[in-house]
């Protein structure tokens, strides 16, 4: 029968890549004698002080040696403010020097410089995770260095909450390596096409939306291209882009496999139009997320709904990709809202039911499985809900009066 003390050291180092450090330090060293040999070899700890109390912050940095680090995670947002000052003025960020993750929160520029000089010297970096103010308006050297590393062959994934001017002014290096790009801002369609120009292996794009200005440029750009080939996930968070410029952006990555796009705009909402570039632009597309919103400039009427909907309930929506879909509004709003389920947004309004306009194409044998495990933030007019509560309340009473009525 295996036991902690005839398991092999390397297995035991696969289980410990499940465990969080404090509990590989604070823990195991203290179930048996064996453990405690372990876990002094061990060398691929993941340090995370996104939300950390100071003196464990202090105990886990003294207690593991820089060198069997491998993912550091520093932030300067509440609940952990002044975090990255602190570290980098007690620990020397040069012995880290096995790091191949590094994700950096609401870092200052000063510091993140000293960070970047230093990770541009190791070549084991695979993810880099930077958030800054979007009100930084970072110098030229430090765009220098972000782009430096942007160049790493080992970088695989990219994370960068920017300023937008900043991202405009990164240098994209020629055959990059990232697989995985995440931007939070939005960026001109040349940064786009260059991007996508230079990172022959990359896989996943998120965007808050891409920027157009120029049409003719863009249109231009689009009938000289064949297209990317590489790109197999596409998001954009707040789409701005009117239907006939997404159906061009989307043409340039025809081996889309999941597509999410938020946004606003009337046309957005032709379901017909979506089937139509699918079907003959996104061959491969078998994941379609969506979440849009539509001013009708008048309060929402139920023929509207149903107009609406009907592009939704086709033989290619409903059985060929099994893409359910919902439309609500609430009364005395001209506010409609489209959306695929389950819903890919992370925050909602609620509505009381009575107060609320809907339809949906999802089969009713399965709406009771549908989940929100991507909302991430409700909010809730409390007037209305207490409205809708009197409201329940005065139903009730009238039905029970009737009730004692008719039978009496």
């Amino acid at each position: 029968m295996p036991s902690l003390d005839t398991l092999p050291v390397e297995l035991l180092h696969r289980i410990f890549d499940s465990l969080d450090a404090e509990t590989i330090l604070f823990s195991l060293p203290y179930v048996c004698k064996r453990l405690n040999s372990v876990t002094n070899n061990y060398n691929r700890y993941e340090l995370n002080f996104k939300s950390i109390f100071k003196y464990k912050f202090h105990q886990l940095c003294r207690g593991i040696h820089p060198k069997n680090v491998i993912s550091l995670t520093l932030s300067d947002e509440s609940p952990t403010p002044g975090q990255i000052g602190l570290f980098l003025s007690l620990y020397n960020i040069e012995k880290y020097t096995q790091l191949r993750s590094v994700t950096l929160i609401s870092i200052e520029e000063s510091y993140l410089n000293i960070i970047l000089e230093h990770l541009s010297t190791t070549c084991l970096l695979a993810s880099l995770v930077i958030h800054c103010d979007l009100n930084s308006n970072l110098n030229n050297e430090t765009i220098r260095l972000i782009s430096f590393v942007i160049g790493k062959n080992t970088l695989r994934k990219l994370d960068l909450t920017l300023e937008y001017e900043t991202i405009d002014k990164l240098e994209w290096p020629a055959e990059c390596s990232i697989q995985y790009l995440r931007i939070s801002d939005s960026i001109q369609f040349n940064k786009f096409y260059t991007i996508l120009r230079c990172s022959p292996h990359l896989k996943t794009m998120i965007l808050q939306d891409c920027i157009i200005n120029n049409i003719d440029e863009f249109n231009s750009i689009i009938s000289n291209i064949i297209s990317f080939q590489q790109l197999t996930s596409f998001t954009l968070e707040d789409c701005d882009l009117n239907m006939t410029m997404i159906e061009s952006l989307l043409s340039l990555i025809p081996s889309l496999v999941h597509l999410t796009v938020k946004g606003t705009g009337g046309d957005l909402f032709d379901g017909t139009r979506w089937e139509r570039l699918f079907e003959i632009k996104l061959p491969n597309l078998n994941k379609f997320e969506f979440a849009f919103q539509r001013n009708m400039g008048i309060n929402c009427d139920v023929a509207d709904f149903d107009s609406l909907m009907a592009p939704f309930e086709t033989k290619f929506w409903l059985e060929n990709k099994h893409w359910f879909v919902s439309i609500i509004g609430v009364k005395n709003s001209p506010f409609l809202n489209l959306y695929s389920i389950p819903d890919c947004v992370s925050k909602i309004s609620f509505h009381p039911k009575a107060n609320k306009i809907s339809r949906s194409t999802v089969p009713m044998a399965i709406r009771n499985f549908i989940t929100m495990d991507n909302i991430r933030e409700l909010s809730l007019d409390l007037i209305e809900m207490q409205a809708d509560m009197i409201g329940q309340v005065e139903v009730n009473q009238i039905v029970i009066t009737y009730f004692i009525a008719f039978f009496s």
